[in-house]
């Protein structure tokens, strides 16, 4: 193990008030208080109002209310994680071997108010779309990049609803004029240099050349050099400096800088901070009066006892052995295909990512939108994977322990003599350049709440804009990652998600280096490392990402706590998983992922550390047992079960990102555990030794003891990462030679593309082609559908026309076609196979009969594909999909009652797959109501003309003809077998119309159809009635 060291810095983070409050506060007085009021006016705007509603008057508040303070004073007693003026942060420092306790000053604490980011942005564009217009400058968008015929390059969309973007993967063609305006970009241009460069080379008017310009700007092809930044200087005060260094004085400009400027001062001190809350969220012209605030809290005593250096240090050490790491499924996965697609070659980054081009990752649809049928559900993922655990010599050992050690408070307590057992292989992996520890302390003992990352800076991020200090610590672990890695380039990756996490995702600009990922970096140009320069290739078994400027191995760094899985980017997904591969940088203990489906883990200790804290996991049964009696009788019901269990005095309840701690002598919190746990499946209860400390760590100038957490910055200055020389190759044709094996009469093609590129080939080329192929004779009929396994493909089947001997002709025109494609990169791969009939599904009579229907239906798409321009992205899109189930069943015979039955049954089977959850349903209920009053959608509801075109709407009939067909050869089929067969072609039909996602929108099709069904039955009923 690399020798590992503590940086001296420290942060510690506090509650708002010590926990000995939360026994003693009188809420009737608290709401009173203005800071307290203050808090809850920046948590919950909706509590604030009906408190002040009241004139802040406690017993005149409903007891929702008054349920929803007593929480929130929990937190401010017992939750040292920053939020709002919660909790705070402190600037500490390791000390002497022996010392003091650290001591709060109350009176040089500071509140950090700040806009929130959804605010920031709207500011900017008022200021960028007039004072800041005529000084614009427009470079390319920096991921762009060249593929054949055109370029590829990424955008985004603003969701204002959600206030999150939508990214997606655009497409443009290349014509001289293009390249020629990209060229004269590279180093930057204003618009209306643009406009005449443009009309100059075009030789158009002025206005035609402003438009061209405005498209490409609309289209993100270009963007602005004022583009939003998530490091570094606070991008509304960029803007104003930019104002500034133009001589922009405009009252809008004057009034942004007084606003920032009272923001700034209104922090200062607590006494006038609520006055200030309430002038700013009244300032509606120019903000929606929403601020974010971090308390910063002084410490007249800041050093901690180095005692507890050592006691880390081993505790670390014994959790690299007993904890196992594991490697992003994603970069496992991106590793194997891309060895096996390029070759050992490298190509560029985006090109490897790109879902078509290359191989994507992680299926993450930068290119392909939620279909509209989709839009707003949640869809549980069918057929998840349970976990599984391997088992190692951590896991006996452990097991072994808890065997010995009893029911709770005992505890497992391992020795060096157990540690030093364990196979180094145990904690294999390399140890990242630093990473950060976050503590408590309880007597002599440390308590690692939490350790591990790739880097000790990502903790500190949220805090560099605030404290000098803070930002200091972060720079020097930074640079120290640096100086003992002199070989490879750390650069830290910029992107924004949504305008919510962007409150706490700010951050200084701490690393040399930044990656701006559809941001702007405010570091110089030659420190910014963009997308279009990076190469990536695989070297035994590892990704290496490549800088063609730099020469050198580019190591991505994310100084920031976000949970980047929330993220749907695949670059930036890559990249946040890029950051862990090959490092040990797991060292949390959770003894319920190593011993999952348990009802309680014992705590663990390593000589003077704890390692983790007893846990009790409470299942549907127990919970029934509290609250299956009579509401006066619960708290002695908890009580039991709390004395069978051998609960200890206080306990702490964790959901999320929120925590309540209880004393269970006390009645008020026994009420409010038991409301917080009502109604829930499963709850999980741990330990909470943290108060009536004798000695406490933290307290403040009236002696008062806090909880608290403090967080370290372990590192080391071995190298970790190293230069590895690098070419970079020009990608070359991949099409390879195969041996063909034609079918028997049918000749049968995997066509592996991306799902948006699957439509455009059909419609495009296939369709063409096998036209051309069926007029000439050499085949007489195809069909299609869509396919994973687990790749997208289309599979195409081409049944030959019997005594010509032309499988080799169309073959080689099909491979022509296909291999055209695959050089252009629609087409990732293509193969030959042989058609094995679905016999037993579909029965050996009818197998013919029910190929036609396929041939038929499958024309019949890509016809409507080619003819109709909506999309998935439209619901009018799903016109065929409801027609043609509709066709199926009068095929059949099926009137309104037997529709209603088979739908019925189908949308259950497929809600029970999804999770059968209230909510899901309640979504498909919104879903059907919305589709019902689009015209022309449902069937019988508006035009039933699918087909602009005379011959294309002669298919429908062609496809009528087929199904009715099929319904007379099936005739001799027990009931319950035809309704399968019905079922099977309506879900075919469906698979060849639903490019992706084709069981989630089933779901929605059979719900939507079902509802249909059941709203004509009753009209008919109705009807019937009146008659």
């Amino acid at each position: 193990m690399a020798m590992i060291k503590l940086y001296p810095g420290l942060l510690l983070r506090t509650p708002a008030y010590p926990y000995t409050a939360y026994a003693t506060a009188d809420l009737s007085s608290l709401v009173q208080d203005p800071y307290f009021q203050a808090a809850l006016q920046l948590a919950s705007r909706s509590l604030f109002q009906v408190l002040e509603s009241t004139s802040f008057h406690y017993e005149a508040l409903p007891p929702k209310a008054k349920a929803s303070l007593q929480k929130y004073l929990n937190r401010m007693c017992f939750r040292p994680t920053p939020f709002g003026l919660f909790s705070g942060f402190s600037v500490a420092s390791w000390g002497a071997a022996t010392g003091q306790p650290l001591q709060l000053e109350e009176e040089a604490s500071q509140v950090h108010l700040s806009l929130a980011f959804a605010d920031t942005l709207r500011l900017a564009e008022k200021l960028l779309t007039e004072e800041l217009a005529p000084y614009l400058r427009y470079r390319l968008n920096p991921s762009l990049y060249k593929v054949q015929g055109g370029y590829r390059y990424l955008r985004f969309a603003e969701d204002a609803q959600q206030q999150r973007r939508k990214f997606s993967l655009d497409s443009l063609e290349s014509d001289r004029l293009l390249q020629e305006v990209l060229r004269f970009c590279l180093k930057g241009s204003s618009k209306q240099a643009l406009v005449d460069f443009v009309s100059f080379r075009a030789a158009v008017e002025e206005e035609e050349s402003k438009a061209y310009v405005g498209q490409l700007l609309e289209e993100q092809v270009l963007v602005s050099e004022l583009e939003v930044n998530i490091t570094g200087q606070d991008y509304l005060e960029r803007l104003l400096h930019v104002c500034a260094e133009h001589g922009i004085d405009t009252p809008r400009k004057r009034h942004l800088q007084e606003l920032l400027e009272e923001i700034r001062v209104a922090g200062e001190t607590s006494a006038g901070l609520q006055q200030a809350l309430v002038r700013l969220q009244a300032d509606g012209g120019y903000s929606k009066g929403t601020v974010y605030a971090n308390l910063e809290k002084g410490l007249a005593a800041n050093r901690l006892c180095a005692s507890y250096h050592k006691k880390i240090l081993e505790a670390l050490r014994c959790l690299q052995r007993l904890v196992p790491q594991a490697a992003p499924s994603g970069l496992k996965e991106f590793v194997r295909a891309f060895e096996k697609k390029f070759e050992g070659r490298a190509v560029p980054l985006l090109v490897a990512l790109d879902p078509e081009l290359g191989i994507g990752y992680e299926e993450l649809a930068v290119s392909y939108q939620v279909p509209k049928l989709l839009e707003g559900l949640s869809l549980d993922n069918p057929g998840t994977e349970k976990q599984v655990v391997e088992w190692s010599a951590a896991h006996a050992l452990l097991l072994d322990k808890w065997q010995a050690a009893g029911t709770y408070p005992a505890a497992i307590r391992l020795t060096e003599e157990d540690i030093e057992k364990l196979p180094a292989g145990e904690g294999k992996g390399v140890l990242p350049p630093s990473t950060a520890v976050l503590f408590r302390v309880l007597g002599e003992q440390v308590y690692i709440e939490q350790a591990g990352g790739v880097s000790a800076t990502a903790l500190l991020g949220r805090f560099t804009p605030l404290s000098a200090s803070v930002q200091v610590m972060a720079r020097e672990i930074a640079q120290a990652e640096e100086q003992a890695n002199p070989e490879v380039v750390f650069a830290e990756i910029a992107h924004v998600c949504d305008a919510h996490t962007a409150n706490i995702d700010r951050r200084a600009a701490i690393r040399s280096y930044e990656i701006p990922v559809l941001v702007q970096s405010t570091l110089p140009e030659e420190r910014q490392i963009h997308l279009s320069e990076l190469w990536v290739h695989v070297e035994r078994g590892e990704v290496v990402l490549w800088s063609v400027r730099l020469q050198k191995v580019v190591v991505p760094r994310l100084g920031s706590a976000f949970n980047y899985v929330r993220d749907d980017l695949a670059v930036f997904r890559f990249l946040c998983d890029l950051q862990y591969q090959g490092l040990h940088c797991n060292f949390s203990l959770d003894m319920s992922r190593l011993f999952p489906g348990l009802g309680y883990y014992p705590r663990v200790e390593f000589k003077e550390a704890i390692l983790q804290l007893a846990s009790w996991h409470l299942g549907k049964e127990q919970l029934e047992r509290i609250f299956q009696v009579p509401t006066a009788l619960q708290q002695e019901q908890l009580m039991r079960l709390a004395k069978e269990l051998h609960w200890p005095p206080y306990l702490a309840l964790t959901q999320h990102d929120h925590q309540l701690v209880f004393d269970l002598a006390q009645e008020k919190d026994r009420v409010l555990l038991l409301d917080n746990i009502k109604g829930k499946a499963e709850v999980a209860l741990r330990e909470f030794p943290f108060v009536g400390e004798k000695a406490p760590a933290v307290r403040d100038g009236a002696h008062q003891p806090y909880v608290h957490q403090f967080l370290a910055a372990a590192y080391h200055d071995q190298p970790v990462y190293k230069h590895r020389p690098h070419s970079s190759s020009k990608r070359r044709p991949l099409m390879k030679r195969r041996k063909l094996v034609p079918g028997d009469g049918w000749l049968y093609f995997k066509v592996y593309c991306h799902p948006s590129r699957a439509n455009s080939i059909l419609a495009e080329t296939l369709n063409p082609l096998l036209k051309g192929l069926e007029k000439e004779g050499e085949i007489t009929q195809w069909f299609f559908v869509r396919y994973r396994d687990p790749a997208y493909h289309l599979r195409v089947r081409l049944c030959l026309a019997a005594g010509k001997d032309g499988a080799g002709d169309v073959l080689g025109k099909m491979s022509r076609k296909l291999g055209m494609l695959l050089q252009q990169g629609a087409v990732r791969d293509f193969q030959l196979a042989v058609y094995e009939r679905e016999l037993e599904r579909y029965h050996p009579a009818l197998i013919e009969a029910v190929e036609q229907v396929f041939c038929a239906s499958s024309t019949l798409v890509t016809a409507y594909i080619k003819s109709t321009r909506f999309s998935e992205f439209d619901y009018s899109y799903y016109r065929l999909a409801f027609e043609g189930m509709d066709t199926i069943l009068d095929a059949f015979g099926l009137d309104v009652a037997g529709k209603v039955e088979l739908l019925g049954q189908l949308y259950a089977s497929f809600y029970r797959e999804f999770g059968e959850t209230k909510e899901l349903k309640i979504q498909l209920a919104s879903k059907y109501r919305e589709i019902s009053k689009l015209p022309g959608v449902l069937p019988g509801v508006g035009s039933k003309v699918l087909l602009p075109k005379v011959k294309s709407r002669s298919l429908q009939a062609r496809f009528k003809e087929t199904l009715v067909y099929a319904a007379q050869q099936a005739r001799f089929l027990p009931p319950g077998r035809k309704k399968h067969l019905i079922s099977d072609l309506m879900h075919m039909h469906l698979n060849r119309l639903l490019i992706d996602q084709p069981r989630q929108q089933e779901l929605v099709l059979y719900y939507c159809l079902w509802k249909h069904y059941q709203s004509v039955a009753a009209r008919q009923k109705q009807s019937k009635v009146s008659c």
